[in-house]
């Protein structure tokens, strides 16, 4: 399938990475060509305004020394802007009601100032959101620019006497596979590598904190999870190998297909149809929007304006 009119990615992030080792295709339908769904998913609408609230809270907490009570209700406002007016009208326990309660029920589970965790401080900022964009070591196919590796963890900072990442995570149930899922998490070990280059400090590991949302109940649980130097090492030089072949799929004008489990994995491709079809992009444009992610502000913006800034910056 030609690819030419499409605009190659500067900045990379894990999720990108994750998708096209699933699944090229994919990924190229949903990162380079940016086609998404019209259809609001709930799970991300409450786990972005839940990530959204945490950040408010901690920060005015951390940053601005409100007291945990008022630094929390902030978080709350916050959760409920974020959230809108898109209560689901599906049998779901993310209702904004739900949401709330959930939110109130993390800080109990891991109280502000009390849960062994104290942001770094040392950079010059408070180690709160802590997001990088760091150069891989390959060149942009057009602009000749370094390709950028992107991410945001929670919070970085002191943990049991060593420096540590911390990640939220919102999810349906906890229990060992929810905690065994991280042990291998390319995401992390990801990090761990931007870290060691952007801050030149040893990382000791990830603590991965989650809530389940039920319908009648929460649940808390954490999970620390370490890199070796052999896994950064190992995950860096399979990036490289995986955006290599990336870059020659979008020059030669064909992204394979895994005509295999990525079809049918989390409930199904939303590109299933596109695939089965002959002129599957006709129904991409009935089907579909085309929206961009940007990884740098975690937020997506419309296609067309997208566009606009990259004439004007390449």
């Amino acid at each position: 399938m030609s690819v030419s009119k499409a605009i190659f990615p500067h900045i990379i992030d894990s999720t990108m990475l994750s998708a096209f080792k699933s699944c090229p295709q994919q990924m190229y339908y949903r990162y380079i060509q940016h086609w998404k769904s019209q259809y609001l998913s709930i799970d991300l609408l409450a786990g972005g305004a839940f990530a959204s609230a945490l950040e408010t809270t901690r920060e005015a907490f951390y940053l601005h020394g409100e007291d945990s009570e008022d630094a929390i209700a902030k978080g709350c406002i916050k959760l409920l802007v974020e959230y809108g007016e898109n209560d689901p009208v599906t049998d779901t326990p993310k209702t904004y009601d739900r949401m709330l309660l959930g939110f109130i029920y993390f800080f109990d589970e891991f109280p502000l100032g009390a849960d062994g965790f104290e942001p770094l401080r040392e950079t010059g900022r408070i180690g709160i959101e802590y997001s990088f964009l760091e150069p891989l070591g390959i060149n942009h196919p057009v602009t000749g620019d370094p390709i950028l590796f992107s991410g945001r963890a929670d919070m970085i900072g002191h943990y049991c006497d060593g420096l540590y990442l911390e990640d939220d995570k919102t999810t349906k149930q906890l229990g060992q596979y929810w905690n065994d899922r991280w042990k291998m998490r390319g995401q992390f070990t990801g990090y761990s590598w931007a870290v060691q280059r952007g801050l030149d400090m040893p990382l000791e590991g990830v603590v991965v904190r989650g809530i389940a949302f039920k319908k009648q109940s929460f649940e808390c649980a954490q999970v620390i999870t370490n890199r070796s130097q052999y896994m950064i090492d190992e995950w860096y030089k399979q990036t490289i190998r995986d955006l290599n072949r990336m870059i020659n799929m979008w020059q030669e004008g064909v992204f394979d297909r895994n005509w295999d489990e990525a079809c049918n994995a989390f409930g199904g491709c939303g590109f299933q149809d596109t695939c089965a079809a002959e002129n599957g992009e006709e129904w991409l444009e009935s089907s579909m929007e085309r929206r961009v992610w940007d990884p740098t502000v975690r937020k997506e913006i419309p296609y067309a304006e997208w566009v606009a800034q990259w004439e004007q910056n390449k």
